[in-house]
């Protein structure tokens, strides 16, 4: 659902104006798009504002992290690839375009040369994770350590596919040494966010026995 449903095309293009002007004041931005008024704040202008992140601008307004969580999806809406949450969003909607399509899931049509096609889109806006699949795909061993480093980085932050991809490589021994006790922990959490691919794979260790204990019921 998109945070500016009710604002009209106008008022959005006076919006985009006030970020873009790096001397106006951009708290009316943050007060319509908030719903709140009498800001408790110095005036933040727009060229500032939109190389905040949510905690920076939580810090710099009082706002809580939820209220500038809004303020910033708000800011990528109206900019896209003019502002960093914008190409970080842009990213992770490749990567889940190219991964369900790597994979066919929610109704899509396995297709791995445009699965490809949309990872290296992702990977090319920096992307942690489509990073780390491609390199996965190379057969140097040491490109594969490299592959499992960007993946630990976007699971520190709870990305689901870089959870699922590293609970598979520690199972496999890719990337990594294996460990199949650390393996089934990062699929356990991948599975219980609504990881598909992890449930998959979790199914198919209780049903065969591998690394679980034979439960077919599980």
């Amino acid at each position: 659902k998109r945070l500016l449903h009710a604002i009209t095309s106008k008022r959005q293009k006076q919006l985009k104006a006030t970020l873009m002007w790096e001397k106006n004041d951009a708290a009316s931005f943050i007060s319509e798009v908030t719903g709140l008024s009498n800001l408790p704040f110095h005036a933040i202008d727009g060229a500032t504002l939109i190389n905040m992140n949510a905690t920076e601008l939580s810090s710099a307004t009082g706002l809580s992290n939820e209220q500038s969580q809004v303020v910033i999806r708000a800011i990528a809406e109206l900019l896209g690839s003019k502002c960093p949450y914008g190409i970080e969003r842009m990213g992770k909607d490749l990567l889940k375009k190219g991964y369900e399509k790597q994979h066919g899931l929610n109704d899509e049509k396995i297709d791995l040369v445009e699965s490809e096609q949309l990872i290296k889109k992702a990977a090319g806006l920096g992307n942690p994770v489509a990073k780390g699949l491609l390199l996965m795909e190379e057969k140097s061993v040491e490109l594969k350590r490299k592959a499992f480093g960007y993946l630990q980085i976007a699971a520190k932050m709870s990305d689901n596919i870089a959870l699922a991809t590293i609970g598979d490589c520690f199972l496999k021994g890719c990337g990594t040494a294996r460990n199949f006790d650390i393996g089934i922990r990062h699929l356990k959490l991948a599975a219980n966010r609504g990881s598909a691919i992890a449930q998959l794979k979790l199914g198919l260790g209780y049903f065969r026995g591998q690394g679980l204990e034979k439960d077919s019921k599980q």
